[in-house]
């Protein structure tokens, strides 16, 4: 999710301040390595006046399935090793190629 900042300013809104979250993800070489605690609170901080809703964690669950539906994969794929290992195996099990 955090790979795709477009996305996530597209669901949340003008008042989505993603600086915080693209300080955390420039620490690290890729998103996997960001303390979730850390990226938790910074999603909180990004959406604190959003008008869809603040992120919390029993809203997430809620809202996953809207924030996947607008990622960009190839995104996704460039930030994150596991999701490319992830998508590699979906595809070798027989998931469409064009879902994911």
């Amino acid at each position: 999710m955090i790979a795709d900042i477009d996305a996530l300013r597209e669901f949340y809104g003008e008042e989505f301040r993603e600086d915080g979250i693209e300080r955390l993800i420039a620490q690290y070489q890729n998103i996997e390595q960001i303390y979730k605690e850390s990226l938790y609170i910074q999603l909180k901080t990004a959406t604190r006046h959003s008008k869809n809703s603040k992120y919390e964690k029993r809203t997430r669950r809620t809202y996953a399935l809207k924030l996947l539906a607008l990622l960009n994969v190839t995104k996704v794929r460039q930030a994150s090793p596991y999701c490319v290992r992830l998508f590699t195996t979906l595809v070798q099990h027989g998931v469409n190629r064009a879902t994911i």
